[in-house]
């Protein structure tokens, strides 16, 4: 049974959704706002330093669990 996906285009149609979605992403940009590519940008640099500084708080972590055990000993 074949089931088709809401928005998939693969009859030629869309939800109303993601239609309204690209009006918006197109008027806002018209409108001089942030353009979609630049957002993409700014989230994955977000992403990259949140993972470093979760990263660096894993490494400060075992250090200071390894120091505790070393003086502990």
């Amino acid at each position: 049974m074949l089931r088709h996906m809401a928005g998939s285009g693969s009859d030629g149609t869309e939800d109303s959704d993601s239609s309204a979605e690209r009006e918006q992403t197109n008027s806002s940009e018209s409108e001089g706002t942030v353009p979609k590519r630049q957002r993409l940008t700014r989230a994955s640099t977000r992403l990259s330093q949140s993972s470093q500084g979760w990263q660096h708080s894993l490494y400060i972590c075992t250090h200071t669990h390894i120091c505790i055990y070393i003086l502990l000993q």
